[in-house]
């Protein structure tokens, strides 16, 4: 029917509880119906109502009032309804058009369904308490820059649906709770200059879902709690300059999703944020390129934390103090330019960590004092700046990267060249995978880098120990030395300074040139040619050269003997 409905109408409506549908014309035009009817209806105890179609003349005004059955009133015009105090069962006002709703301290004892309500001054809910859903589906909150949606304090016992939401304001949902799980996906939300989600301590016992989400200004999840999963995928954050995802201190039981175009322009910031099990950034890019893209220190994450090949970033990473119980992989990109930090991994906790870039990285990657069990890279992984001191770590994965870059990446890693901790860690990985020729071409490294923090005189002995016994680890090399000693020794004792060696006693043992340098040459060694027979003039000079040459060599086996050389 179309019209304007008379009382009794209206209350055999209510007493039958059938729709009564005033649909007819331009909702502009219709008759409309005085909301001082519908109050007597209501305070009639009817079984329910549920109008359609009605343009109310004045604000619908069912503030402190107790209603007893379900209020439908879909596809209606309002100037504005007032519910604030209310006590109610389940209300629709679907596809009803309002300047706005206040329902502040609303007690429903169903749901309340705003799907495709259009609100130009927006919906206030705050601390009201709806014992079923709360539906917002497709609804437009505020087209003028108020507020979309003022729900601080909100309690829904059951799922809280905004899919297709388009708001033209902030939407507050501080101190919420929900029971079940949010749903937000495809909303359009627009804070007009304040946060597009402003959700502080937001508490949700399911999941919430912000898949393709668009939001102009902060999306703000500061210290909420979401019992389930936590979705953004193929969502667009927007807010220049400030954070585009502000959500530190968060908790998620389940997982964290970025993925399927997610974009965010501004930071993403997860400080002291906790995630039960992983995080994954798949097709995804973050832009912030003055500053950090994600800044997440003190970050907990039970299994993984992975930058599939598909993410890319302009902006810096930082993981100061995180925690990964599992892996930490990034695959991706960053344009972060050289002299700034691309990958802040400070203090990292975690079981696992692939460095496999899809593109070289150019700006620094900071492992200072970071906890890892295993290492999984390759040759291109690290960029010219790298910062490593302290990083511990069990395992190296990637047997094909060489030997020497990976020597590269620790004198690079030293702010003077040289880490001695750096050098132990590396030969003890290669030690635990049976590597131990490459576990000696570290600590030879280690000992001939060292010589760059020595004294004029400890740099001398140092190459000496390089050329003689390779620091210990080759100590084949001083019977080389003393094979080529003995050579010369023989020949020039027993051909040009053979005249200069003249017998101590005349009785004395014939001169045998082998074993004169032997006995001059090798400390510990008595033939009795060096007391039989005393050198003159340059023989002298060499055989002086030949003592000190042989104590050298003696000196260094020992050290090589007793492991000297491989301790600090």
């Amino acid at each position: 029917m179309a019209g304007t409905p008379t009382i009794g109408e209206l209350s055999e409506a209510g007493r039958s509880g059938q729709l009564l549908d005033l649909t007819g014309g331009d909702p502009e035009h219709r008759e409309p119906v005085d909301p001082a009817l519908l109050t007597e209806v209501l305070a009639g105890s009817p079984r329910a109502l549920r109008l359609r179609g009605a343009r109310f003349t004045a604000n619908l005004d069912l503030g402190a009032t107790r209603i007893g059955c379900p209020l439908s009133l879909e596809s209606c015009v309002f100037d504005g309804i007032t519910l604030d105090d209310a006590e109610t069962k389940s209300i629709s006002l679907r596809g009803s058009h309002m300047f706005g709703l206040s329902a502040q301290n609303l007690r429903a004892g169903g749901s309340l369904d705003l799907g495709a309500v259009t609100a130009t001054m927006g919906v206030s809910l705050t601390n009201a308490h709806i014992q079923g859903n709360l539906l917002a589906n497709d609804a437009r909150l505020d087209d003028g820059g108020h507020i979309g949606l003022l729900a601080h304090g909100l309690v829904v016992d059951r799922d809280l649906i905004g899919e297709g939401l388009v708001t033209g304001g902030p939407v507050y949902l501080s101190s919420a709770r929900i029971g079940g799980t949010v749903r937000l996906d495809g909303a359009r939300l627009d804070g007009a200059g304040r946060p597009a989600i402003s959700a502080e301590e937001l508490s949700v016992d399911g999941s919430l879902f912000c898949a393709k989400v668009t939001a102009t200004g902060e999306v703000s999840l500061l210290g909420a709690r979401i019992g389930g999963d936590l979705s953004f995928d193929g969502a667009n954050l927007s807010n220049p300059g400030g954070p585009a995802l502000h959500a530190d201190g968060i908790t998620v039981g389940a997982g964290f999703s970025l993925r399927n175009g997610f974009s965010a322009t501004g930071a993403v910031r997860l400080i002291s944020a906790s995630v039960g099990r992983r995080i994954v950034f798949a097709d995804a890019t973050l832009t912030n390129p003055e500053s950090f893209a994600l800044i997440a220190d003190g970050l907990s994450v039970g299994h993984d934390l992975e930058f599939r090949p598909d993410f890319a970033t302009d902006g810096e990473i930082r993981l100061f103090d995180a925690r990964i119980g599992r892996q930490l992989r990034f695959s991706g990109t960053s344009a972060v330019p050289e002299g700034r930090a691309a990958f802040t991994l400070t203090s990292l906790h975690a079981d696992s960590f692939f460095l496999t870039p899809r593109e070289p990285f150019h700006g620094r990657v900071e492992l200072t004092r970071a906890q890892i069990r295993e290492i999984y890279d390759d040759e291109r992984s690290w960029p010219p700046d790298v910062a490593l001191l302290g990083l511990e770590y069990q395992v190296l994965q990637n047997h094909f990267v060489r030997v020497r870059d990976r020597l590269s990446w620790l004198v690079r890693g030293s702010l003077d060249g040289y880490n001695p901790s750096g050098y132990d860690q590396l030969a003890a990985a290669y030690r635990r995978t049976g590597q131990v020729e490459a576990a000696r071409r570290v600590g030879m490294a280690k000992q001939r880098h060292r010589r760059q923090v020595l004294n004029p005189f400890g740099r001398l002995w140092n190459w000496l120990l390089y050329l003689t016994v390779g620091y210990g680890y080759r100590t084949w090399l001083a019977g080389l030395w003393l094979v080529a000693l003995v050579a010369l020794g023989t020949t020039l004792f027993g051909g040009a300074y053979r005249a200069e060696l003249q017998p101590s006693a005349p009785s004395g043992p014939a001169f045998q040139p082998f074993a004169y340098t032997l006995d001059v040459l090798v400390p510990i060694v008595d033939l009795g040619q060096k007391k039989a027979w005393f050198a003159q003039g340059p023989a002298q000079v060499w055989s002086w050269t030949f003592t000190g040459a042989g104590w050298v060599l003696t000196t260094a086996v020992v050290a090589g003997v007793t492991n000297a050389l491989k301790r600090d």
